[in-house]
Order: structure tokens, then sequence, then C-alpha cells
């Protein structure tokens, strides 16, 4: 998993990924979102169903929980390594800091 900080998401308690659908054969999507403040944040990929595929948190104080915009580079694995099937999917951002907890929601497409 690569990480990339310090994006021009500038809209507050939205979350964006591109490109939307991707080919996890051809690379990965950039999810960007935006801290107001240093965060703890919980990164939670369902499929349809409901069954949860990936799922990864930052801790308040790592750099992608530090206040401000930020991207994470989402290669299309799964939690066991392996590559997710086409399909329609549901990433659940939680975000919890001294002042608030909130979740974030976005649907991503994968094709072939």
């Amino acid at each position: 998993m690569e990480y990339i900080s310090a994006t021009s998401t500038a809209d507050k308690k939205t979350v964006k990924n591109t490109p939307n659908p991707f080919n996890p054969d051809k690379g990965g999507t950039k999810i960007g979102y935006y801290l107001e403040a240093d965060s703890k944040v919980t990164f939670k990929l369902y499929n349809m169903f409901g069954g949860l595929v990936w799922s990864k948190q930052v801790n308040k104080g790592e750099e992608l929980g530090l206040k401000g915009p930020h991207e994470l580079l989402y290669e299309g694995q799964t939690d066991g390594g392996f590559k997710i099937g086409v399909g329609l999917y549901v990433l659940k951002i939680t975000v919890e800091n001294d002042s608030e907890k909130y979740v974030l929601e976005r649907k991503i497409a994968v094709k072939k």
C-alpha cells in the first residue's frame, strides 16, 4: 500500500476517489479526504452484500491523520492480499477527533 499526502482536496467532510471506476490490474484509485483536525481515521470497504473486503486504520498523529487534505492510494486488494472483483463497493471512512465523530461514504466501481 502506498500513501500520498498533502493534496488539493479542499471539500470538507467529503470523500473523492479517482479514477472511478478503476481497474486494479492497471493501478489503484486515489482516495482524497480532508480533516478539520488531527483525527483517528478508519477506512472500510464493503461489497454490495455488506461483506467487509478491506480495512485500514490511521491513528491520530500519524501522517494521514493530521489536519488538512490527504490522499491514500488503494490498489484494489482485499485484507487477505487478493485482488477485488469487478463490481460496486461502498467505502466508509470514520473520522474521530476531540470534538466530533462522523462517517464519510463513497461508492467505488471496479472494472476490468
